[in-house]
């Protein structure tokens, strides 16, 4: 049932780890939709800590800040750490954003997988 679901509306698209580095160093925004103590062991360089509890929460109103800081057509990467979640987050803020929503394909785990480090320096949180 779940296949024919999205079938009909379409899977948010998936970035690999090597693409979506690629990206960030250009400037891409990422969104880390973990829970804080998750977030506080190792993240993405940069990354902006909105669970994804508040997003299915809050909705837009959890991303209204981040209009100020991604530009309207720019892709906005949200992250976790296998993919699930925030392939989740990307479903529900699909009437916002659409296709800028996409997410990290196989999430931290493929990141770390793919030798690239996290950080645990301290960035900006909306939780």
């Amino acid at each position: 049932m779940l296949q024919k679901v999205r079938a009909l509306i379409g899977r948010p698209a998936a970035m690999s780890p090597a693409r979506a580095r690629e990206k960030i160093a250009a400037g891409m925004l990422v969104v880390d939709v973990r829970d804080a103590d998750e977030f506080a062991h190792g993240h993405i360089a940069g990354a902006i800590h909105i669970p994804l509890r508040q997003i299915e929460s809050d909705g837009a109103e959890t991303i209204a800040p981040l209009a100020s800081v991604s530009d309207r057509r720019e892709v906005i990467l949200f992250v976790c750490r296998s993919g699930a979640r925030s392939e989740a987050a990307c479903n529900a803020l699909r009437s916002q954003l659409g296709r800028r929503a996409q997410f990290l394909e196989g999430g931290l785990m493929a990141w770390v997988g793919a030798g690239i480090p996290l950080s645990r320096e301290l960035t900006h949180s909306y939780s």
